[in-house]
């Protein structure tokens, strides 16, 4: 029904876009031209709403300075909003509009007025519940206030929260409302066509009472759960619930709670039958929407199956497509390259597809890309189907990464065994190509390494030998004629590099990580375990602990600067250091600083905090981390030179373990200890090495991609130079030659994808069907404690420091770091750390690491620990047994300090 001011009243069956009849009415009206079950309805449209508000005062400015946290003063300001709406009176061509369409439905058919929002069941955000229904209305006047009532949810404090979460504003949300036949049903309920827990995307999962949904809805009944394969009809688990009341609609409008009888809670409430016409549904409904759906569904008394609403399941994490040999019908199994890394936010484009172009395996040529690795909700995965499916490979994978990130390990071991993996035609690890590629060289490295004489030596010459590497890999980027093509060759450089990294690089860490196991085993009865630690501590030679050391010499030099720390504190930390160079440089001590602080940029310039991100801005463009560790190394009781009075005596502690286990093993053992003890502490130094000089390649590309990008702005190709890191690494590479056309268009799109890539959790494991296999967590976890990873002995009481952005935070010295993740360079942190607490990790991952040789008590792998522990609390860091407390602040042990 089209009036002056716009189209008010839209019929079932109408064609309409989202911007006049919200997300539930446009998931209707494409339903019902479906031919699906959708009871008959007409939807009130925005242009509707927008009329209504025009004449209103809503005082809207007043609720736009509020954010997500300003609770209390959102429900006070909302509240306002709803009384006005409700209370206004509704222009009369509305009304005659509303009731002709109501009576075109029936005059005396009973409806439900349900909302639908602008901002509501849309792919990224489903806003589901953030506005009302209200059920069983009988006659006209209830309909009207029922539909005012609607609009004014669109004002419920949690619904302008939920926009504040999600970034959309007020202004922008407008509202429609369905008018639906009620259906009184004998049983109703909601149908994901993808499982939300599994996220299995070939399992239904149903929950289902008697009466109406709103019982299950609102919490009120504990439902019937059914878990069906979605192609094949079979159940896999049938859940009786209690079901102790129903909601059921009354004669004479509105609705009443009833108990159900005992008899009826006992049973399932769905017959096989009713069943399968879900099942059913939900492919139909799947199929026409494109996406899995989130549907609510109702059987009346006559058995009829009833389409009520349906919405996108917006807290699925994206499918990871492998790359299908012909014949391959095999699940796959990826696991998080995040987790291994221990960089779990989402990556630009860029970032993600030079990964997949640079590694060396799964790729015919050196310039392909690579089918192991893949891409989804901006994350990277490694495809390990074909390892899993090739043996010894299938039983060495799980163990090693079990000991990277405990959980990855399990959840990749959990799947591993599977028919559905395993069985039937897929692909399959080619041994002699690994043999040739990699078992050989790593196995000629381990023996080397391994009856090395001097170990000390080998180290030292691995050092030089991967220096070479990186200078000829360089020399070949430097003979490239163009940008795009240096950009392209740092793919083929990484490609000839990787073999000798293997021969070189990995075999030393095996055989460090080796000794310091056996040592472990050979130490006597009064050297526990967790003191073996020491062992590795103190180390010389690793480029991380290294790096960390020369900033907290840059920290010392910055405190002799009269005034320089606060400036740095007060200033814009990406380009405070430079900005103040002039007023810090000529005054005493400031020449020294500014000398050291080049110095240190020349050197590591090329590192940052999610490194293995090559979009990532690097410390010589972006410092703010490193300047708020320096303002927190200078605060504090920190004296000049502190870090390496503590690296030493690490040492000295570890010379005097291997000395006093020596000593006491029988006289055959003492030179097998020592020696096994040099392997240790040469090798284990090297671990970071790997890793430090590829990211010398990752910086190349980044290098390259930013001159193309500068050039690209020139020319008016991009808006922002920032804007190449939304282009993938071989679309910049064509737009360094000319050949990439609406490249901002591309931009746009994807910046809009990279914000909600950004709030998914990402797996650590996944399926190819979208499975996320869940390993099965600690038992042993007292009340009150988090569990996670002992990942370096001691234990410590102290204050926590929720640091998500090490750019913008600031570490305090002697606090206790809590972070989602760490690499190198968060690093300089755990300098004037107490101890550390991390949500992903493991073992041998980077912070615990780190965490050991600084000696500070580590446990990671602990869900969720930076929404579950706030800053300024006081906490408990057990690195012996893996758990994290929250002390009371009365608590006795609040007082402790360092064990």
């Amino acid at each position: 029904m089209t009036e002056p001011g716009g189209t008010w009243v839209f019929e079932a069956g109408a064609d309409a876009p989202l911007s006049a009849v919200g997300g539930k009415g446009l998931n209707l009206l494409r339903m019902t031209r479906a031919g699906l079950p959708v009871p008959t309805f007409f939807v009130v449209g925005t242009d509707a709403y927008e009329r209504f508000v025009a004449g209103l005062d809503l005082g809207l400015d007043r609720l736009a300075g509020l954010g997500p946290s300003d609770v209390e003063q959102v429900r006070v300001e909302a509240a306002r909003v709803r009384d006005i709406i409700e209370g206004a009176a509704l222009p009369d061509e509305l009304r005659a509009a509303i009731v002709a369409a109501y009576r075109a439905l029936g005059d005396t058919l009973k409806v439900a007025a349900r909302s639908s929002a602008t901002l509501e069941d849309l792919a990224e955000a489903s806003f589901a519940g953030q506005q009302d229904t209200v059920l069983n209305l009988h006659d006209e006047e209830t309909l009207l206030r029922a539909v005012q009532r609607c609009w004014g949810s669109l004002f419920t404090d949690r619904a302008v929260l939920y926009r504040r979460q999600h970034g959309f504003a007020d202004e922008g949300a407008a509202l429609a409302v369905v008018v639906q036949q009620m259906v009184e049903p004998a049983v109703s309920g909601i149908l994901f066509t993808a499982d939300p827990v599994s996220q299995h995307r070939g399992v239904c999962s149903i929950d289902a009472s008697y009466g109406l949904g709103e019982a299950l809805v609102s919490g009120k009944v504990n439902a019937d759960l059914y878990r069906v394969e979605k192609d094949s009809g079979r159940v896999l688990e049938t859940r009786v619930g209690d079901k102790a009341l129903g909601i059921f609609a009354l004669p004479a409008g509105g609705t009443e709670e009833r108990p159900i009888p005992d008899a009826d809670r006992a049973r399932p409430c769905l017959s096989d039958a009713q069943l399968a016409g879900l099942v059913a549904l939900a492919r139909t409904v799947e199929s026409h929407q494109g996406a899995p759906q989130d549907i609510e569904w109702a059987i009346d008394g006559a058995g009829t199956l009833h389409l009520l609403q349906t919405r996108a399941i917006t807290s699925l994490f994206p499918l990871v497509e492998p790359v299908r040999a012909p014949g391959d019908t095999s699940v796959h199994a990826f696991v998080s390259i995040g987790h291994i890394q221990v960089m779990t936010e989402a990556m630009r484009p860029f970032g993600a597809t030079f990964l997949q172009a640079g590694f060396p395996f799964g790729k015919e040529t050196p310039s392909d890309d690579s089918a192991v690795i893949r891409t989804a909700g901006g994350r990277v995965f490694g495809d390990f189907t074909a390892a899993l499916r090739t043996f010894p490979l299938s039983a060495i994978f799980p163990r090693i990464l079990k000991i990277v990130d405990e959980r990855v390990g399990l959840s990749l071991a959990a799947v591993k065994d599977r028919p559905a993996v395993t069985a039937g035609p897929g692909p399959r690890v080619d041994r002699h190509t690994v043999f040739a590629r990699v078992l050989r060289p790593v196995f000629k490295g381990l023996w080397r390494a391994f009856w090395a004489k001097d170990p000390e030596r080998v180290a030292a010459a691995l050092s030089t030998t991967l220096q070479r590497v990186v200078d000829d890999g360089r020399a070949r980027l430097d003979d490239a004629p163009d940008l795009s093509t240096r950009l392209l060759r740092v793919i083929e450089v990484v490609y000839g590099v990787m073999p000798q990294l293997l021969n070189g690089f990995p075999p030393v860490v095996i055989c460090g990580g080796y000794a310091w196991n056996r040592l472990g085993k050979l130490a006597p009865q009064d050297v526990p375990l967790t003191e073996v630690q020491d062992i590795v501590r103190g180390l010389t030679g690793n480029v991380t602990t290294e790096m960390d050391l020369a900033l907290a010499d840059v920290a010392d030099l910055a405190r002799e600067v009269d005034g320089l720390v606060p400036a740095l504190e007060q200033g814009h930390p990406p380009t405070v250091v430079e900005d103040v160079r002039a007023d810090f440089a000529p005054k005493p001590g400031g020449g020294a600083f500014y000398a050291a602080w080049d110095a240190f940029v020349d050197r590591y310039g090329h590192r940052c905090p999610g490194e293995i991100d090559a979009s990532s801005a690097r410390w010589r463009d972006d410092p703010s981390s490193l300047v708020m560790s320096i303002v927190g190394m200078s605060k504090g009781d920190r004296k000049k030179g502190d870090h390496w009075a503590h690296h030493k005596a690490a040492g000295e502690r570890a010379a005097a373990l291997i000395d006093r286990m020596a000593k006491a093993a029988p006289f055959w053992r003492r030179g097998r200890i020592r020696r096994l003890a040099r392997m240790a502490r040469a090798y284990m130094a090297l671990r970071e090495h790997g890793k430090y000089y590829l990211l010398l390649f990752f910086d190349e590309a980044h290098r390259a991609a930013q001159q193309i990008a500068a050039r690209a702005v020139q020319q008016g190709a991009l808006a922002a130079g920032d804007d190449v890191w939304f282009l993938t690494f071989r679309e910049v590479a064509a737009l360094g030659r000319g050949e990439l056309s609406d490249a901002q268009a591309l931009v746009l799109r994807r910046r809009a994808a990279y914000a909600r890539q950004r709030t998914l959790t990402v797996p650590r494991v996944v399926t190819s069907e979208g499975e996320v296999p869940v390993a099965a967590a600690r038992t042993d976890v007292p009340d009150g404690a988090l569990g996670g990873v002992a990942a370096s002995a001691g234990e410590v009481v102290g204050i926590a420091r929720v640091v998500r952005d090490p750019r913008k935070e600031v570490l305090h010295d002697g606090e206790i770091l809590v972070a989602p993740f760490s690499d190198p360079g968060w690093t300089p942190l755990f300098v004037h750390a107490a101890g550390l607490v991390m949500e992903v990790g493991g073992l041998m991952t980077h912070g615990s690491v780190v965490a050991r040789e600084y000696g500070i008590p580590a446990v990671v792998g602990v869900d969720d620990a930076t929404t579950k522990i706030k800053t300024g609390q006081r906490i408990r860091v057990d690195g012996d047994s893996g758990l994290v407390t929250i002390l009371d602040d009365d608590d006795d042990d609040a007082d402790g300090a360092a064990a």
